[in-house]
């Protein structure tokens, strides 16, 4: 009888065993389908709000030739060397300074405008270049998330964290001022340096090369930072410590070399290709651009002797802020991360523009990486040494001390998002292209189809422009205007725009010219024609 009950006993307790294990896989899988549902709904709200608003900046005559009517005139130009097999076109523009037709690789070595050239053929404006930049960077937050999941693998709370840096990642401000502003290659080298990182972590080094080349083909400097993330992997192959690498753990790494392992020789592979690729754009490929040599950028950086002036000063303090602020400055807790970026840092610190140290423009988008692979380690850390004091762990217990750092996060996030982010709920909001619609955009919307015959060549102030470079031969509005045979001007960007010293000279030489004669005035809009002269 006794044994009948002790055997009733034991089935009763593996039966229970095996109902807990059941649910407690179904609430994995649950866990796991609602986490991934959240990140990809977060990607695809993102793509979409940023598509359609810098969509319609571009089509609301917000957006100007610096930088998105550059970029387009660029891929175009190479979208049609394609279609037409006219070479000379590949990866040419108009000088932005100037008149003549130069390569691309005369201002920056970004290759990748080549690369997605091809997708002008599903439709050849600059939308294209808005809706792939948008949608491309919001699937960094995968790579964020599955970052996030790989740091906390261990952590039961895992996938809500990892939800939680996915969304922070998408209401980062400088990430999403970036986006806004314009089209730059360099901009999706966010996403891509991000699973360059993640598939190193997995161990997939192939797929982490190939986003390696991605990267160094969006700007001629990325192999600068690549290259110090191969130091780091080398340092982190060689030895996992903070302390220098023992005697025993580097012949053990020469052992793996000598035997050919991948994984040793991957961070060689990395610093390798970084650095060549690093002279051969500087020394090579962008000196034979330019005909006077050298890199434009290079008088930014011609007086460094008192680089302590550029560093110490107080728009370097609110840069950090705007960069570290988001992620609850959990960066510093993670330097060694952080550090990977320190060749883009000291390129926006030590430079002379004072653009490159503001959050509004794309010189964040090889930082902002870095800046989430070191928060998310921070996290871990701070998680790490709370967790492990016994009164704290005792009192709370390991999850709840967890929720509540993760929740203190979230907030953090959100009150920095709306002081320092461009949404609609924002202090700082960029919602002009929403509310703005000009007066003379029926007028250039007529324009740009009445002259789409690219080989018209047209002169235009900065913010028609970008309606106007499909096309080979385009001039952004001064003294070159003369070039063009039509001349499409706002007279109030004439006046008080950015290039007001450039532009008010040669408007007031424009109307005095005999050369050419108004067609066509509405409001702000003035359109001028080049006489014909017939030869006798």
């Amino acid at each position: 009888m006794r044994n009948t009950i002790r055997e009733t006993n034991k089935k009763e307790q593996t039966n229970n065993l095996e109902v807990k294990n059941k649910r407690m896989i179904r609430q994995k899988k649950t866990g796991k389908q609602v986490s991934n549902i959240l990140v990809w709904a977060g990607i695809l709200i993102f793509s979409i709000y940023f598509s359609v608003y810098t969509v319609l900046r571009y089509q609301r005559l917000v957006a100007s030739y610096f930088d998105l009517g550059i970029m387009h005139q660029t891929v175009y130009n190479t979208y049609r060397a394609i279609q037409t097999f006219d070479f000379s076109r590949f990866l040419e523009m108009t000088n932005p300074h100037g008149f003549e037709q130069v390569k691309r690789m005369a201002i920056h070595n970004d290759l990748f405008l080549a690369l997605i050239s091809p997708l002008y053929f599903l439709h050849d404006g600059p939308s294209t270049l808005l809706v792939l930049q948008a949608v491309v960077v919001g699937l960094g937050a995968w790579a964020v998330f599955n970052i996030s999941l790989k740091v906390f693998e261990k952590n039961s709370q895992q996938r809500l964290i990892s939800v939680i840096f996915a969304f922070s990642y998408l209401f980062y401000p400088p990430l999403q001022r970036a986006v806004i502003y314009e089209f730059h290659a360099v901009t999706l080298s966010t996403s891509f340096l991000l699973f360059m990182y993640y598939f190193w972590s997995k161990k997939k080094y192939a797929w982490s090369l190939f986003f390696l080349f991605l990267s160094l083909l969006t700007k001629e400097h990325m192999g600068l930072t690549t290259s110090f993330f191969g130091f780091f992997i080398l340092y982190k192959t060689i030895n996992s410590d903070l302390f220098l690498p023992k005697k025993k753990e580097i012949s053990e790494y020469i052992v793996s070399l000598k035997k050919k392992h991948l994984k040793a020789w991957f961070p060689l592979i990395v610093i390798g290709v970084s650095v060549v690729w690093f002279f051969i754009s500087m020394k090579i490929i962008i000196p034979l651009a330019r005909p006077q040599g050298g890199h434009f950028a290079l008088d930014y950086y011609s007086d460094l002797t008192h680089f302590l002036r550029y560093i110490y000063r107080k728009d370097t303090l609110i840069y950090f802020y705007q960069l570290l602020s988001p992620v609850g400055f959990l960066s510093v807790f993670s330097l060694p991360h952080l550090l990977i970026v320190f060749p883009e840092f000291a390129i926006n610190l030590l430079s002379t523009s004072f653009n490159m140290r503001n959050i509004i423009y794309h010189y964040t988008a090889v930082i902002t990486p870095f800046v989430f692979i070191s928060a998310i380690h921070g996290f871990h850390s701070i998680y790490s040494f709370i967790s492990s004091q016994k009164n704290i762990q005792i009192k709370f217990g390991k999850d709840r001390i967890f929720v509540i750092l993760s929740t203190l996060f979230l907030i953090g996030l959100l009150f920095v998002s709306y002081l320092e982010g461009p949404l609609p709920y924002a202090k700082k909001k960029d919602i002009y292209a929403f509310t703005h619609v000009p007066q003379t955009l029926p007028a250039i919307k007529k324009l740009s189809k009445e002259l789409s015959d690219e080989y018209i060549k047209i002169s235009s102030t900065g913010h028609f422009a970008p309606y106007f470079t499909s096309r080979r031969y385009f001039y952004n509005f001064s003294d070159y205007y003369v070039q063009a045979d039509y001349v499409i001007v706002s007279i109030n960007e004439a006046k008080k725009g950015w290039q007001k010293e450039i532009m008010a000279t040669a408007y007031d030489k424009l109307r005095s010219d005999q050369d050419f004669f108004l067609v066509y005035k509405h409001n702000d809009l003035e359109v001028y024609k080049k006489i014909i002269k017939l030869q006798e």
